[in-house]
């Protein structure tokens, strides 16, 4: 057997036995600690194999291993010598466009979206469906003042990188970070559009006195780090996440960043007696969402996604707001974000939100990424009036 046959059959075999409970990196990363014969080079080879198979697998309708050449197909630009080996004559049309190379495989140019009666209006369908095919990019965000030395560091170690907006490098997806720059420290892994989500504060927030902010659902803390440079460090910051696990990383995560912590809790938002009881000039709430948005990056969860699990995301949204809303001061803000492309998650919630007591809809909008190997999000700010 050829070593391409063998990767055929080797990522056949991790796809029948993935059943999604864990990310797939999670899991090709068990894989192969338990089966050590694999090099690094086949490891690479065999997990681009099965992210690519998910990229494909809802457009597809042949079996597993047929899909994961389909996906190696769809997926790349430059011939290969495992699809040399499988399927030559789609070698031979490898530098079309996704739209040829879809009719070539007498699939429709425009790629369905398997969920489209939830997107939402503002989502242009086509370039969304085609962005799956896409593995999007690696983003840092340059935390304020370390520009130069950042620079300095990637130039010196000869790593190739873009400058865009909003203070953030674009690099090569095969980057180690952590071996170059102080990750947290002095610049943050975060996508472009993640680092626009506070866009709809009003200007003059970060002026005056010290802000009292609550993140709400702290998650990873890459939003509370985002808050503490938009506010050049002016606040006392109150995390709070469900899982406990999740939060003492989170609180290591925040160290490292040198971002202080006036208090940190275990709390469970989705009930009204959560224990958070202080009052707050601004309410952080990265919702837990279906991840629609993202689904580029992990693209099992497209697979996997159920679609009954759209309502109760959005119930559970609805029931979080209600809880943390009492705890926002008159004249304060709430920043509503969600890495979601879905009306349900988004306008429908920005309707909910904006009929409760006293609050007023500042700015509500996509921060659209799938143009630009990028994830998309969405942001919404109220006020609540005195």
């Amino acid at each position: 057997m050829s070593k391409y046959h063998s990767y055929l059959h080797t990522a056949t075999q991790i796809i029948q036995a993935f059943h999604g409970e864990v990310p797939l990196a999670v899991y090709l990363k068990q894989y192969f600690s338990q089966h050590k014969k694999f090099g690094s080079k086949d490891r690479k080879a065999l997990s681009a194999l099965c992210y690519q198979y998910y990229r494909v697998a809802h457009i597809s309708t042949g079996d597993v291993p047929f899909t994961i050449c389909m996906g190696a197909f769809l997926c790349n630009h430059q011939p290969s010598a495992f699809l040399e080996t499988h399927f030559p004559e789609w070698n031979a049309k490898i530098h079309g466009s996704a739209a040829d190379k879809l009719l070539f495989l007498h699939l429709p140019a425009n790629i369905p979206y398997p969920f489209r009666t939830h997107l939402s209006p503002q989502i242009e369908e086509p370039s969304f469906a085609a962005s799956i095919l896409k593995q999007p990019e690696v983003f840092l965000r340059v935390r304020p003042g370390k520009w130069k030395s950042v620079v300095k560091a990637l130039q010196d170690a000869g790593i190739a990188y873009q400058t865009e907006p909003h203070d953030i490098l674009r690099l090569p997806a095969a980057v180690k970070v952590h071996e170059v720059l102080h990750v947290n420290r002095d610049v943050v892994v975060q996508d472009i559009q993640s680092a626009r989500v506070l866009e709809g504060l009003p200007a003059g927030v970060a002026d005056g006195e010290i802000k009292d902010v609550w993140d709400g659902c702290a998650a990873s803390g890459g939003k509370s780090i985002l808050m503490y440079d938009f506010l050049k460090g002016r606040l006392r910051l109150t995390v709070t996440d469900i899982r406990k696990g999740i939060l003492q990383k989170l609180k290591e995560r925040l160290q490292q960043a040198r971002v202080p912590v006036y208090h940190a809790a275990v709390a469970d938002v989705t009930t009204p007696d959560h224990g958070i009881h202080s009052m707050f000039d601004i309410i952080l709430y990265d919702a837990p969402c279906t991840g629609s948005g993202t689904w580029s990056r992990t693209p099992e969860q497209l697979y996997f996604f159920k679609e009954k699990d759209i309502e109760a995301y959005q119930h559970k949204q609805q029931q979080m707001v209600q809880n943390i809303w009492p705890q926002l001061k008159p004249g304060g803000y709430l920043v509503y974000i969600t890495c979601s492309v879905f009306t349900a998650e988004n306008e429908a919630l920005v309707h909910y939100i904006s009929q409760l007591n006293q609050a007023k809809l500042l700015q509500a909008q996509y921060f659209k990424g799938y143009d630009m190997r990028a994830d998309t999000l969405f942001a919404a700010v109220w006020e609540k009036l005195l």
